[in-house]
C-alpha cells in the first residue's frame, strides 16, 4: 500500500489521506467513481424504445387461455428499464387501445423479441387450426362409419329376409341368424 506524498490523479488527496495500491494508481474511491461513469456512459449508449403491452389478440399453448400474453409480458418486466430515455415506440401487435402499460427496453432486444413473438404466435395459430381440423375430420370419419355400419345392417337384414322368402334357409337358421345380432 501506496501512503506518501504523491497526490491521488482523481481526487487530488495524497497518500497518507488515502491509501493507494501505488503512486500511479487512484484511490479506491476514485476507482469506483471511475467505474460508476464507465457504466453510466455505456448506458447512455444504448437506444431504448417504448413498448407497448397487450393483453388480447394473441393465442396461447392452451388455446384457452393466455399463456403467451404472460410469457411476453413477463420477459419484458424482466428486461424493463422505466428510467431510461426513448427514442421511439413500438407495439407487439396491432392492440386494442386499451392498453395504457409500456415497457422502456433496448431496441435492439424489442425488435427481434417482437418478430419472435409474432412468429409464435402464427405457428400457435397454425396448431390450433389443425387441432380444430382434425377435431372435423374425426367427426366426419366416426359418422360416415357409423353410416356405413347400418346401411350393411340394413342390406344383412334384407337379404336374410330373402332368404327366407326364396327358402334358402330355415327359420331355426333365420332365428338363430337374428339372435347373433
Amino acid at each position: 500500500m501506496y501512503k506518501g506524498k504523491e497526490c491521488c490523479q482523481g481526487c487530488g488527496k495524497d497518500g497518507t489521506q488515502k491509501p493507494r495500491y501505488s503512486k500511479d494508481k487512484l484511490c479506491e474511491d476514485c476507482k469506483k467513481i471511475m467505474e460508476l461513469g464507465k457504466a453510466v456512459t455505456s448506458e447512455s449508449l444504448v437506444e431504448y424504445v417504448r413498448v407497448r403491452d397487450w393483453y388480447n389478440g394473441l393465442s396461447s399453448w392452451g388455446f384457452d387461455d393466455n399463456t403467451l400474453n404472460k410469457f411476453a409480458t413477463a420477459v419484458l418486466e424482466r428486461i424493463n428499464n422505466p428510467n431510461a430515455p426513448t427514442k421511439g415506440e413500438l407495439t407487439l401487435r396491432a392492440n386494442t387501445g386499451h392498453s395504457t402499460v409500456f415497457y422502456t427496453v433496448p431496441k435492439a432486444f424489442a425488435e427481434p423479441f417482437i418478430e419472435f413473438v409474432k412468429i409464435l404466435n402464427e405457428v400457435v395459430r397454425d396448431i390450433k387450426k389443425q387441432k380444430e381440423d382434425i377435431s372435423i375430420q374425426a367427426k366426419n370419419a366416426v359418422r360416415n362409419e357409423k353410416n356405413e355400419i347400418f346401411n350393411l345392417g340394413v342390406e344383412a337384414g334384407r337379404d336374410l329376409l330373402m332368404q327366407l322368402n326364396r327358402g334358402d334357409i330355415t327359420i331355426d337358421h333365420f332365428n338363430k341368424t337374428v339372435i347373433k345380432y
